[in-house]
């Protein structure tokens, strides 16, 4: 009951619309995975179990990304952030960090959904949950398992998912990035940048001690635990950090290691070289040019297919450092980096951020 380009408004209506990712070699659209593949079903890793039933999950990430939308629990507050939902992710293992990073996070009046990567997480976050696609994990794991890295590819998968569901932007933090000051205020550059949907992809530069004055990010590699990605080229967006869902499954099918942080910024450098004629042997998803905090572009491309992203200040959002104690009024956030699973809590103790909780409850 309607012509031509009517049609596309009727499926738009119905969310039936744009519902492909990316775009194969010989011009036909590629659709979005939305189940891991059959070689994921046949591996069998201690503590983790992969989800063989998606009834339901379309729904559930779509209602949960609306409902938290906003960034603050109060949505009539700041409109101007009605565009962001703020996401983290927990297992029951890493309930303590979670918990932690939540009392903080309330002290701000912020609202947030959780990647739930076990079925205890599911339950207890309730309506914050958002369910995962791929493995659940109910295990404390840590670099150079491949649990952890079914854990990062539920995450970037979800950003995939929210981001095609919804259209919203998302800002993915870990657990153990704790937040000092309210990262979305007024005067805040993250929060800033944010307002101004300037840039299609933002992160946290990975440094182990605090730089030099006058430092300058490369912008060819960063933490996968703290980063903005934007919604606003939605197709080319879907289509990159598809590319890195597609290359985690295929390296996590044959029981090879596959973390997300080093094959996203693989397939990152590998668009920018090939101006996105090949990510990894995935096609790119239509960016062919970046540009890094509006500096000249890597080449020349219509608007719409140059990747705008730029870092967070290292200065406010370290990573780690074992000093950052120096620096403590200067900072927004604080990355537990360069520490494994409760090696963690030493260095948030250390920056007067662990046991959050109590305090609020005192204060």
């Amino acid at each position: 009951y309607a012509k031509s380009d009517e049609k596309v408004l009727k499926l738009k209506k119905a969310e039936a619309w744009d519902r492909c990712t990316t775009v194969a070699a010989d011009g036909a659209p590629r659709l979005l995975p939305t189940t891991p593949s059959p070689a994921l079903t046949t591996r069998t890793v201690p503590d983790s179990q992969l989800v063989v039933d998606f009834t339901g999950i379309d729904d559930n990430v779509r209602e949960v990304a609306r409902a938290r939308a906003g960034v603050y629990s109060d949505k009539h507050a700041h409109p101007d952030l009605a565009h962001v939902v703020l996401v983290t992710a927990a297992n029951k293992p890493y309930w303590a960090f979670y918990e932690n990073w939540a009392c903080a996070a309330e002290r701000f009046g912020l609202d947030w959904a959780v990647v739930a990567n076990d079925d205890e997480v599911e339950k207890r976050v309730g309506d914050r949950a958002l369910r995962v696609s791929g493995h659940k994990v109910t295990r404390m794991v840590g670099w150079g398992d491949i649990r952890l890295d079914y854990i990062g590819r539920n995450k970037i998968f979800m950003i995939v998912q929210i981001m095609n569901l919804t259209g919203l932007d998302v800002l993915f933090t870990d657990a153990d990035n704790v937040f000092l000051q309210d990262p979305f205020a007024p005067g805040v550059v993250l929060g800033d940048s944010l307002r101004s949907r300037a840039y299609d992809y933002m992160y946290q530069p990975e440094l182990q001690s605090r730089p030099k004055p006058g430092y300058q990010s490369p912008g060819d590699g960063g933490n996968t635990g703290f980063f903005f990605a934007s919604a606003r080229n939605s197709l080319q967006m879907r289509g990159l950090f598809g590319a890195v869902v597609a290359a985690l499954d295929k390296q996590l099918d044959n029981g090879r290691m596959a973390a997300d942080q080093p094959m996203f910024w693989n397939i990152f450098n590998q668009m920018r070289n090939t101006q996105g004629k090949d990510c990894l042997g995935f096609p790119c998803g239509g960016f062919r040019c970046v540009s890094m905090c509006g500096r000249k572009p890597s080449c020349q491309a219509p608007k719409e297919e140059t990747l705008e992203y730029c870092d967070f200040d290292p200065f406010k959002h370290p990573t780690g450092w074992d000093d950052a104690a120096k620096y403590r009024d200067e900072l927004i956030t604080y990355h537990a980096n360069y520490a494994a699973n409760d090696l963690k809590v030493d260095k948030l103790k250390k920056m007067s951020l662990w046991s959050l909780c109590d305090k609020t409850k005192s204060g």
